[in-house]
C-alpha cells in the first residue's frame, strides 16, 4: 500500500513538473520604435520574473534659427540676429517585476503583471546668438522617475521558440527633477535652481511595448 502511495506521489510531481516547464526568454523591446532595450524572463511556462534595461532616446543635436530682424538701441539700425543652441539628453533606466502567462491556443498566450521602474534622465542646452558669441546661456535637467508598470498583453510564438509580444503598461510614477540655468562663463555666481515633482498616472503611445525574443 505506501509503495503505491509513492508511485502515486512521484507521477503527480512528475505532472506538475511538466505541466510548468522551465524556460528563459531573452529578447528586444521598443516604445514607438524610438526607445530600445534589452529584457531577460525565468521562470515556468505559466510565470516568470521579468527584468528589462530601456535605453532612452539620446542625442547631440546643433540648431541655428533665424535670422531676424532685430532692432539695435545702440546704434538704431535694425540687424540681422541669429540663435545658436547646442543640446545633448539621454536616459537610462530599469524594471523588475513579474508576469503570469495564459496559453490560449498552442501558439498564442496572454500575459499580465507588474513592474517596479526606475528612470534617470540628463539633459544639457547651451543658447547664444550671433550679435554676442561670448555669452553662452547654459540650462541643465536631472530626473528621477520610480514608479510601477501594470504589464497586460498577448504572444504569438513562432519557429517554435521565437516569440512576437505587444503589451500595454499603464502606469503610476513619481518623478524628481531638478534645473538649473546661468551663464558659462560665470556659472556659480549667475546660476539660478530649483526642485519640482510630479505624481503621474495614465496610458501613453510610450506605454505600448512590442517585443521580439528567444525562448530557451
Amino acid at each position: 500500500m505506501k509503495k503505491k502511495y509513492f508511485v502515486f506521489l512521484c507521477l503527480a510531481l512528475s505532472i506538475g513538473v511538466f505541466a510548468q516547464e522551465k524556460q528563459k526568454e531573452i529578447g528586444v523591446v521598443t516604445s514607438s520604435f524610438e526607445n530600445f532595450g534589452l529584457s531577460y524572463k525565468f521562470g515556468s511556462s505559466k510565470a516568470l520574473w521579468r527584468i528589462k534595461t530601456i535605453y532612452g532616446n539620446g542625442f547631440n543635436m546643433d540648431s541655428e534659427y533665424g535670422p531676424y530682424e532685430y532692432y539695435d538701441y545702440n546704434t538704431n539700425e535694425i540687424i540681422d540676429k541669429v540663435n545658436y543652441q547646442t543640446s545633448d539628453s539621454y536616459s537610462i533606466g530599469f524594471a523588475f517585476g513579474r508576469e503570469y502567462r495564459v496559453l490560449i491556443t498552442e501558439d498564442f498566450e496572454m500575459r499580465y503583471g507588474a513592474d517596479l521602474r526606475y528612470t534617470y534622465g540628463n539633459s544639457k542646452d547651451i543658447r547664444n546668438n550671433s550679435l554676442n558669441t561670448d555669452e553662452k546661456w547654459v540650462s541643465k535637467n536631472i530626473h528621477n522617475i520610480m514608479g510601477v508598470n501594470f504589464v497586460f498583453g498577448f504572444n504569438y510564438v513562432f519557429a517554435s521558440n521565437i516569440l512576437l509580444g505587444v503589451n500595454i503598461n499603464p502606469y503610476l510614477v513619481y518623478r524628481i527633477g531638478k534645473s538649473e540655468s546661468g551663464n558659462e562663463f560665470d556659472y556659480e555666481e549667475t546660476k539660478s535652481s530649483y526642485v519640482n515633482t510630479t505624481l503621474s498616472y495614465g496610458l501613453s503611445t510610450s506605454s505600448i511595448l512590442l517585443t521580439l525574443a528567444y525562448r530557451f
